[in-house]
């Protein structure tokens, strides 16, 4: 494909197809017979292993010209006149697509003319070539020539998707300054003539393997509609990264309702579902391309798509999207921030900026990056992931599962039977209207049931949770938490940790149980039954014939005006004390007048306190005797 010679200019290179008869589309590569001044071929290189983007970028710029005893060379400057009077129409058209291609990822501007210009292009010579004419003693050219027969036109097809769009892309590279990413000519075959093991199409438009080529690489065949991540760091050494009126300059949207008004622009209306200019898409191939974005508020919309993507936001990577493997790279240094993506099941990974993520239908699986993320889930069973930054979860209509990361997170469930669970921060965790199964992490978490027989449960840190309407598991762990059971049956605990935990029962008949620590009990309405724990526990039935049971410690048993008929079932008035509300009587009682005045033994041999409307019963106490001592009136 490319020869070298010394003529008018230290440096020309020249690349056509070696035979009349084309390859298959997806077999099809551009083939060396290189020949350098006086040598018989190329300096060889010895095998370097997997190439980084920068070792394989500055073999593009500088290695392989020195393979060919010569060094680099560029414009003067990004400000490039073309000729393109010698092409036919549909020639002409994809010069334009590939100039506007390199225009979009470097300081590049390419102008138009009639006559001398420092690139000319023409299709009067059999295979495709381009030349570097006027190149002076310290690399810089000025003239240039590009041949692409219109032969190939006619093999290849004309459109966007055709393998001549990637020869225009092959060719206006070489005439630029950019090589070719191993030293190989003729028939290059992988396994013996590839530099970098992962030498492939995905990597570079300059490569001469195509993705299904070489297997070492996790891509899928397409056809290039860009320069790939290679290439960009490579033209951007030689000319500089596009400037602040470049195209991508401000909030780019790649993919449906894109912005763009080049001939990607054009592409990602036809993939949205517009109609396709005459000639645009004209071989049905599938398609490989790589996002260099500046700067501003970009997206990824992919709400046309319909498979199962995986999707990477992340600077130099690459992802599977509509049926490809490695099909989209991320050039590196590109920052994504939103994504939208398609109604298949979906696999998204965020990067360190602030995301908006939004996995619309389908099963999706989410991993936020290092930002303060906002991540919307779907109809789909969603399970999505926080890491690092304060990230805004929610899930969607069906069954999903949210986890919190490293920071403080904020967790909502939505319409399903959802599991959300809390990180290292200081999280709030919301459910709906489902059976939710809320869980805190390390921090001092807030989790709110809703709707539906919740399970909320807390983690390490003193939490706040909320059980919500319906029957509710509420429980604590290991700090000091304050538990609220809400409507319904729930059956709440403090946890079994030594800490001090506030536990609300709230409408139903809740079941209550403290934890080690000094805990707090308020039963609420209902017929509740309150068990205080180890610690020295304060306990109080509320409304509603409740049983609290104190068990170990010095406990504190709490009885009010409307509280019911309760049974405190461990008093022991060694130890135990009485809180009684004087709202329960008229006027002012000492402890003893009280004891006097309301209390009795019943028929089973305890004592009995009856306020009229209200009464509590001391199970296992036989005796009024030294009771005012253990009696506190509030």
């Amino acid at each position: 494909m490319c020869t070298v010679c010394s003529q008018s200019a230290p440096i020309a290179s020249s690349c056509a197809l070696g035979s009349d008869v084309p390859p298959t589309p997806l077999a099809a590569r551009l083939e060396d017979a290189s020949v350098l001044g006086t040598t018989s071929g190329p300096i060889s290189d010895a095998p370097r292993g997997v190439g980084t983007v920068d070792e394989m970028a500055e073999y593009l710029t500088d290695g392989y010209w020195e393979s060919q005893n010569f060094s680099r060379f560029a414009f003067a400057d990004g400000d490039i006149t073309v000729d393109l009077s010698g092409l036919t129409v549909a020639g002409r058209q994809l010069a334009r697509w590939a100039l506007e291609a390199w225009e979009m990822v470097a300081d590049l501007s390419f102008r138009e003319v009639g006559g001398s210009a420092d690139i000319t292009f023409d299709d009067n010579r059999s295979g495709a070539f381009a030349r570097a004419n006027a190149v002076d003693g310290d690399g810089v050219n000025s003239a240039s020539s590009v041949n692409v027969t219109s032969d190939w036109l006619r093999i290849y097809g004309t459109g966007i998707d055709s393998y001549s769009f990637s020869v225009y892309l092959h060719e206006i590279g070489h005439a630029l300054g950019v090589g070719h990413l191993g030293p190989y000519g003729g028939n290059a075959v992988y396994g013996r003539d590839e530099l970098f093991s992962n030498d492939s199409w995905q990597m570079s438009v300059m490569s001469y393997f195509n993705q299904t080529d070489n297997p070492t690489v996790d891509a899928s065949y397409g056809a290039l509609v860009s320069p790939m991540m290679v290439d960009i760091v490579a033209i951007q050494e030689l000319y500089g990264a596009p400037g602040r009126d470049g195209v991508t300059a401000g909030n780019t949207t790649w993919g449906a309702n894109t912005n763009l008004e080049n001939y990607l622009g054009t592409l990602f209306d036809v993939l949205a579902g517009g109609t396709a200019p005459a000639g645009f898409l004209t071989e049905n191939e599938d398609l490989a391309f790589t996002i260099y974005d500046q700067g501003g508020i970009d997206t990824i919309d992919l709400r046309f798509s319909t498979t199962d993507n995986v999707i990477s936001m992340r600077g130099g990577s690459f992802s599977d999207i509509e049926g490809g493997v490695g099909n989209v790279g991320i050039a590196r240094g590109t920052v994504i921030e939103n994504l939208i993506a398609g109604s298949g099941d979906d696999r998204v990974i965020g990067n360190n900026s602030d995301n908006i993520i939004r996995p619309r239908d389908g099963n999706d699986e989410v991993d936020t990056g290092g930002g303060d993320d906002l991540v919307f889930g779907a109809a789909g069973r969603d399970i999505i992931r926080g890491m690092d930054g304060e990230d805004t979860l929610f899930g969607g209509a069906d069954d999903d599962t949210i986890f919190g990361g490293s920071d403080d997170d904020r967790l909502y469930a939505g319409g399903g039977d959802d599991i959300a669970g809390g990180g290292a921060g200081d999280d709030r965790i919301g459910g709906a209207g489902g059976n939710d199964q809320l869980f805190g992490g390390g921090g001092a978490d807030k989790a709110f049931g809703s709707a539906g027989s919740d399970k909320v449960l807390g983690g390490g840190g003193s939490d706040t949770l909320f059980g919500g309407d319906d029957n509710d598991t509420v429980g604590g762990a290991a700090g000091n938490d304050v538990v609220f059971g809400g409507d319904g049956d729930d059956k709440i605990w403090g946890g079994g940790g030594d800490g001090a935990d506030r536990l609300a029962g709230g409408g139903g008949n809740d079941t209550m149980g403290g934890g080690d620590g000094a805990d707090t009990l308020i039963g609420g309405d209902g017929a509740d039954r309150l068990f205080g724990g180890a610690g020295d526990d304060i306990l109080e039935g509320g409304a509603g014939n409740d049983r609290l049971f104190g068990a170990e410690g010095a406990d504190t048993f709490v009885f009010g005006a409307g509280d019911g008929v309760d049974i405190f079932s461990t008093f022991d008035a060694s130890e135990d004390r009485l809180q009684l509300d004087d709202a329960l009587w008229s006027g002012t009682l000492s402890a003893s007048e009280t004891v006097s005045e309301f209390a009795a033994i019943n028929e089973a041999g305890n004592v009995v306190f009856d306020f009229g409307s209200a009464a509590f019963e001391l199970a296992g106490v036989g005796s009024t005797s030294g009771l005012e001592q253990a009696i506190d009136i509030v």
